[in-house]
């Protein structure tokens, strides 16, 4: 028994139509492969003094009234502040990234008992006179401040270290593009594309002092301080038609 339901195929134009159905499905154009391309990844570092500093620093109080315990924390972290700032240290260069209250509680012998508030307010402090480092950081000890939270080294500006780890990257594809097209037996030609690669934070050399350190090295005179090297790195993918 033949079905009374027809449908015919007829391809038009590179386009296939099923009678019968009303539907239209395109045929997927031929897409032309590139070929006789080599890419290649380039890698460059250049290694720069640090010129610039930040630290963390910040007053912890604790006090059974948590109005009072604000206060002091207030009142101290304001003459922290302000021998800071006697020091040279300009406004812009204080920020406060973190101030919170907690309320500490002993849970222990299955009681809840509240031990107090405990008010922290860090600042953000940034030195560009690197070598008052451990000297500043002795200031804002002395001054009241018992909570550094981290010491950090950085370039203000690495807009021409960049560039010239970039150029080192491009000259490391090449070389190795030339290396590659030798051992194939080809001969390339100029770049055909150039991707420049993810620009990668500079790792921070960082150093966390805790109230016991800081009582230690403050007894011993100025916190020593070493700010090494930072590696500015740049990457790419290059490549060449042969």
């Amino acid at each position: 028994i033949l079905s009374m339901a027809v449908i015919g195929i007829l391809l038009v134009g590179g386009a296939i139509l099923l009678k019968g159905e009303g539907t239209v499905v395109e045929s997927a154009p031929e897409v032309e492969k590139e070929r006789n391309v080599l890419a290649v990844y380039g890698e460059g570092m250049v290694s720069i003094k640090p010129d610039i500093a930040y630290i963390n620093v910040g007053v912890e109080t604790l006090d059974l009234d948590a109005k009072k315990a604000q206060d002091l924390n207030s009142e101290t972290m304001g003459k922290v502040l302000e021998k800071l700032k006697s020091q040279g240290i300009e406004e812009k260069d204080i920020m406060t990234v973190s101030y919170r209250v907690d309320q500490d509680i002993d849970y222990s012998n299955g009681k809840r008992k509240v031990l107090g508030f405990r008010v922290y307010n860090i600042a953000k402090v940034t030195i560009r006179d690197i070598d008052r480092v451990g000297e500043i950081l002795n200031i804002a000890y002395n001054a009241g401040a018992n909570n550094i939270d981290g010491i950090g080294f950085d370039v203000e500006d690495r807009t021409s270290a960049y560039q010239q780890a970039l150029g080192l990257a491009i000259d490391d594809a090449k070389d190795k593009a030339e290396v590659m097209a030798k051992r194939a037996g080809v001969s390339i030609k100029e770049p055909s594309r150039i991707y420049e690669g993810v620009q990668h934070e500079i790792m921070r050399d960082e150093m966390y002092l805790t109230k016991q350190m800081l009582d230690y090295r403050v007894d011993a005179g100025s916190v020593p301080m070493q700010t090494g090297e930072l590696n500015i790195r740049a990457n790419v993918t290059v490549e060449y038609k042969y």
